[in-house]
């Protein structure tokens, strides 16, 4: 078998599982093929059979008649049966099962065959002319009809039209040179080349006709394969392209955020620029006593849990919309709370109400615009907050 259909390489350690399996897939489906075109056929075989007996009726020893028609029928029955077997058992089989059906039922088609061919032992030189004109068109007809329905196995294909050669041979040779004998005309003899000029012909039309049913198929399994291939190959791309679109996307929210860290700084210089001196150390780190520097808050939601976490071990949370609560908020010891927020100390002379007010309102602001600003503002770092 010729693999040169598929682009495989004779270095490739999979190159003959990959032929094998072709080869199984295209066995496979010639066999089924040669089923699926053997019921018509039958059919077929099946209505000549009476044709044949009427006409030859009057004309051929009866007795000899019968027996042919009942050898017929008998093979006729014989080939049904192996069809119900196949669609039975074999329809949805591997390429090893049909190997084996058509290895044990090929028979039945060359047996069939040579029946017909047999045909020839009852009208030649027997029937009237017409009689074995229609005969003799109905066994080249079903050679002829071979090629395109049995040619798919070439193993059927050949029995077949051995069987119908042979048999037709061996009545033309038993009427010339036994039953009646004598030297022949020349039509016999011309007759005998025919049979076996036809019989090349056919045999060469269904050898070639099989060889382009296989490269068909073959280039049909190699497509197949190549799509498969190319399929399989593209949804790895596509996940890989994922994979880099999740990876850049992740790169690029870890880069931004350092320098979302530093607008929120620039945003509270241009909105207090008074505390210059204090936000500045926020965005250079300065080391000092062999101790880490300051990190930047990381996002404005982070800050804001970091300022709730702070309020709540001081006393209390503090509620935003107006709800009342305590409002303390937790600085280092030692300090004042105006140290870590100057706007709470100017507010808080109006008095201990007012300070829990304006708690709550600026608690209100971190939701707003200014959100950022003041959780930045109230986390300042203390002696505190060194364990952070």
């Amino acid at each position: 078998m010729s693999s040169a259909v598929l682009p495989l390489s004779s270095n490739d350690p999979h190159a003959g599982a990959d032929i094998v399996a072709r080869d199984d897939w295209v066995e496979a489906k010639l066999t089924r093929s040669f089923m699926r075109n053997s019921r018509p056929a039958l059919h077929a075989a099946t209505l000549v059979i009476p044709v044949i007996g009427a006409i030859l009726y009057n004309d051929v020893n009866t007795v000899a008649l019968l027996c042919w028609v009942l050898a017929a029928v008998v093979m006729t029955l014989a080939r049904y049966r192996v069809l119900h077997i196949y669609h039975r058992d074999y329809v949805a089989a591997g390429a090893a099962q049909l190997r084996e059906f058509m290895a044990r039922y090929s028979w039945t088609w060359t047996m069939s065959a040579a029946v017909w061919g047999a045909s020839m032992f009852l009208y030649f030189r027997k029937a009237p002319v017409y009689d074995q004109f229609i005969c003799v068109m109905v066994v080249v007809g079903m050679a002829g009809f071979a090629v395109g329905a049995f040619s798919a196995s070439l193993r059927c294909f050949v029995g077949y039209t051995n069987g119908l050669a042979y048999s037709t041979l061996a009545a033309v040779i038993y009427s010339v040179g036994l039953e009646r004998p004598f030297m022949g005309t020349i039509q016999t003899y011309s007759l005998v080349i025919l049979v076996l000029i036809y019989w090349a012909a056919i045999r060469s039309a269904g050898k070639r006709f099989h060889q382009g049913q296989r490269k068909t198929l073959e280039l049909q399994f190699a497509n197949a394969t190549l799509i498969a291939s190319l399929t399989e190959k593209t949804r790895m791309a596509l996940e890989a392209v994922q994979a880099k679109d999740r990876f850049i996307a992740s790169a690029a929210h870890d880069l931004r955020q350092p320098v979302h860290a530093l607008g929120l700084y620039a945003d509270w210089l241009r909105a207090e620029p008074e505390l210059a001196a204090q936000i500045t150390p926020k965005i250079v780190p300065v080391h000092t006593g062999g101790q880490r520097p300051v990190q930047l808050p990381v996002r404005p939601g982070q800050a804001r849990r970091r300022c709730d976490c702070r309020e709540l071990a001081a006393g209390g949370p503090v509620y935003p919309g107006g709800r009342t609560g305590t409002a303390v908020r937790a600085v280092g010891p030692g300090k004042r709370p105006g140290a870590a927020y100057p706007h709470a100390a100017r507010r808080g002379a109006v008095g201990r109400g007012v300070a829990q007010t304006a708690a709550r309102q600026s608690v209100v602001q971190c939701r707003a615009a200014y959100r950022a600003r003041r959780c930045a503002a109230c986390c300042a770092p203390g002696p505190g907050w060194a364990a952070h």
